[in-house]
């Protein structure tokens, strides 16, 4: 054969060659994948993860489009980080997000009633508190007062009994004295 025979058929051969690995390049790439998932060298975040919405329970009062809007913001993130589509909404996808309201959301929700009930009560003791101090400053002012007035009164009433003691030593005191 020839030089540029060969040649010729050394291109087709490899063209032919192209041609079927071409053909076949979504099968290879998907066999690929499959071994490098299985050798543990590819990790899920090499495929583009599709979800959709599953069961929303009502009793959590978020509409799904709250929802997706949140999801789509935490999709950013991975996204952003790992540089490529890693997450995305499909109407109908597998993978679905479930809102199960179980007792651990009615444990949360009770949990949120009684900090409410805690917290009014904490500010009812705090004004009941502040009345208190409030009432014990007047109460001690009261009582100062009060003890003050009986000093006095007693001092009146001692120098009163010296004054009757010094007239009675006397025999008695003058008219004029105890009119007063």
């Amino acid at each position: 054969m020839k030089t540029y025979q060969k040649i010729l058929l050394l291109i087709v051969l490899i063209f032919c060659g192209a041609v079927l690995i071409m053909g076949n390049l979504t099968e290879l790439k998907n066999g690929a994948k499959v071994a490098l998932k299985s050798a543990n060298l590819m990790t899920v975040c090499d495929d583009t993860l599709y979800y959709s919405l599953g069961n929303i329970d009502p009793r959590f009062g978020v509409s799904n489009e709250f929802i997706l809007k949140s999801v789509k913001e935490a999709e950013g993130v991975w996204e952003k980080e790992l540089n490529k589509n890693v997450l995305e909404f499909k109407e109908g996808a597998e993978f679905k997000i479930n809102f199960i309201f179980d007792e651990r959301q009615e444990q949360a929700i009770e949990k949120n009633k009684l900090d409410s009930q805690l917290d009014k009560l904490e500010e009812i003791k705090g004004g009941i508190s502040k009345e208190y101090d409030k009432l014990e400053l007047e109460y001690q002012n009261e009582l100062l007062a009060y003890q003050k007035n009986v000093r006095d009164y007693e001092r009146r009433v001692d120098e009163f009994n010296e004054e009757v003691e010094k007239w009675n030593k006397k025999g008695g005191a003058p008219k004029d004295e105890y009119e007063d």
